[in-house]
């Protein structure tokens, strides 16, 4: 579970900084009420609306690490599930 949330923060903390095209100087700036909603929404494996919106600016680097971010998110959730099924009540 922290490895879910870490992972998903770093890559769509970077995928961020490349759709507002932030600099050096105001990174810390991208980390608004918005930022922590659209993370929410980012959290869900299925959801790709930033990606949508994002396409009017193409910018290479923030789909890779969109991706890769949502790949780790799907790795996390399928290790979960994993380590929940070793404790099912029939002992199998």
């Amino acid at each position: 579970m922290v490895f879910t949330l870490h992972s998903g923060l770093l890559f769509f903390s970077l995928s961020y900084i490349f759709y507002k095209n932030v600099t050096v100087f105001n990174i810390l700036d991208i980390y608004t009420r918005k930022f922590w909603v659209d993370f929410a929404k980012y959290l869900i494996p299925t959801n790709f609306d930033l990606m949508k919106i994002a396409n009017e600016k193409i910018n290479y680097f923030f789909y890779v690490f969109y991706i890769l971010g949502k790949i780790s998110i799907g790795y996390g959730i399928v290790e979960v599930v994993q380590a929940f099924r070793k404790f099912n009540t029939k002992g199998n």
